[in-house]
């Protein structure tokens, strides 16, 4: 774990013990590297034993992905196999959900407003494969139309796509760039992206390259459509397992 990343605790115990409760482990092997890419994988929906979840794509487009493996790692410990055949990518968001027996974590919230300058954000340090995490408190330091700026200590989680939330835990973004400053992935660039991945379906559906009848692409239509037809979209933590059938 980087020595030089400012753990954020006692005044954020509650925040950070919610993030714990909603966020998933994504770690990443490279045959015959023991070292693994570790980050945390951002739950939208959780529903009828799928959780369908976003991250970023680095470490889906490494060198070689294929043969590495990607163990999902739930809350409550328990480990799903994810392959990368499974595995939705467009620019530098990946989507992809898993059915498994655990306890299905709660999706994140997402933020109905996007950041603004010297705004308190915190990024997540999910770096050792079964360690604890810790949240990191920046500002915002720039904020563009498909991206924003923070300050927040740099790490490699940073690098691999940790995600940013708001004081309110209320995501924000996910880190998409870590040289000299940290740039992020902001809501409305997440949404367009999702509706690309829902377009990229539709179309390998109507081209007989892919079954979108099953639940999990059933999801992410729903999703990535909802998500683009509403001004901002963030609802998912509101919605119950009513609202899928």
């Amino acid at each position: 774990m980087d020595q030089n990343v400012g753990a954020v605790h006692g005044d954020n115990h509650a925040f950070h013990n919610e993030l714990r409760r909603s966020l998933v482990h994504l770690v990443s092997f490279q045959p015959g590297n023991e070292k693994p890419f570790s980050v945390a994988a951002i739950p939208i929906v959780s529903v009828n034993g799928f959780c369908y979840m976003i991250s970023h794509s680095k470490v889906f487009r490494q060198q070689d992905a294929a043969n590495w493996q990607h163990r999902v790692i739930f809350p409550d410990e328990i480990i799903v196999m994810l392959r990368i055949e499974d595995v939705i990518i467009q620019g530098s968001l990946a989507a992809f959900s898993v059915n498994t027996t655990a306890e299905l974590p709660n999706p994140v919230k997402f933020s109905e407003q996007q950041v603004s300058h010297n705004q308190e954000v915190h990024t997540v340090n999910f770096e050792g494969v079964m360690e604890p995490s810790l949240l990191v408190r920046g500002r915002v330091t720039h904020v563009d139309q498909t991206a924003f700026f923070h300050d927040c200590t740099p790490g490699s989680f940073t690098a691999l796509g940790s995600p940013v939330f708001n004081e309110r835990s209320e995501l924000v973004g996910i880190c998409c760039r870590n040289d000299g400053v940290i740039g992020a992935l902001n809501m409305n660039r997440i949404a367009e992206l999702l509706s690309e991945i829902n377009e990229d379906m539709v179309n390998m559906k109507t081209q007989g390259e892919k079954d979108c009848s099953g639940e999990p692409c059933w999801l992410l239509n729903k999703v990535a459509g909802e998500m683009f037809n509403t001004k901002f979209g963030w609802r998912f933590g509101s919605w119950d397992s009513q609202d899928w059938n």
